[in-house]
């Protein structure tokens, strides 16, 4: 079976938000992620992820593998805790939500 471009994208947007999830999500996430859901679109391939400590991760990644967005988000509501950008308030609320 020859796998269609459009899988293959999705791969690679799925594989750069893997590859990219243990540089931002600190212990619980050094060994990569669980794919929970993926949505995929020309424009960019929705990843959602599992680290190791049920923190729920959104992603968006893309067929070069280049990723634009990770964040954790509230599994329930999907509302930002924090992103890509700012590594310390991750740390935070990773603490915070470990009483």
């Amino acid at each position: 079976m020859i796998a269609s471009p459009a899988v293959h994208a999705g791969e690679q947007a799925i594989n750069g938000c893997i590859d990219q999830l243990p540089k931002v999500g600190g212990p619980d996430a050094r060994s990569g992620g669980t794919v929970l859901s993926t949505e995929f679109s020309k424009a960019g391939t929705l990843v959602m992820l599992s680290d190791g400590g049920g923190t729920v991760w959104r992603c968006i990644g893309y067929s070069d593998g280049a990723v634009s967005e990770l964040r954790v988000v509230d599994d329930a509501s999907g509302a930002e805790v924090c992103g890509i950008t700012n590594r310390s308030r991750c740390r935070i609320a990773r603490r915070q939500s470990r009483r």
